[in-house]
């Protein structure tokens, strides 16, 4: 029921309120109203800043929720409900998620929030799960994402430490070099 759902919600989102966190992701979101069950909860149990995040890759271009939720709606649905950031992660990788941030930044003043996979993952000898995208490739596409209205920019499966490092290096480079 979505008063069980809520509460669960309320109740996590004022545990890590307690917990000294600076704000709380809700993230990997497929279905919108349960994405806004779980941004009203939170800003209902805490003070803390709120980001929604929605996974993309469905649809003709790709630029779609699994529930056929534009990005467009999304930043709408999660600006009304008083999110203070609006993005996307998992489900693709960083050249999926161009279109959709700068499709955000056209929505939506909120700061958006990207972070993709490191490529698609696949199957691998032994039932192992990896994914194509080395850190150079990876980072490859920050200015991209930057130019096309990402605010913050992560990664999410697939990404490891050394990602995540040649990242920081890639947008200290953009920050410094002012196009962003």
């Amino acid at each position: 029921p979505r008063d069980e759902i809520c509460g669960a919600f309320s109740e996590a989102a004022g545990a890590v309120s307690r917990g000294w966190a600076d704000a709380i992701l809700l993230e990997t979101f497929n279905e919108l109203e349960e994405a806004l069950m779980a941004l009203t909860a939170a800003k209902e149990a805490s003070d803390l800043p709120v980001v929604v995040s929605m996974t993309f890759g469905s649809g003709p271009e790709g630029i779609s929720t699994i529930m056929g939720n534009s990005p467009a709606e999304v930043a709408a649905a999660a600006e009304a409900g008083g999110a203070d950031a609006v993005g996307a992660n998992c489900g693709v990788g960083p050249a999926g998620y161009v279109k959709v941030a700068r499709l955000f930044r056209e929505a939506t003043d909120l700061p958006i929030w990207i972070k993709p996979n490191a490529g698609l993952p696949q199957a691998a000898p032994g039932g192992r799960t990896v994914f194509p995208m080395g850190p150079e490739e990876f980072v490859s596409f920050a200015g991209q994402l930057a130019a096309a209205g990402a605010n913050f920019i992560g990664g999410c499966c697939g990404t490891t430490p050394e990602h995540v490092r040649a990242l920081r290096v890639a947008v200290d480079a953009i920050n410094t070099s002012g196009s962003r």
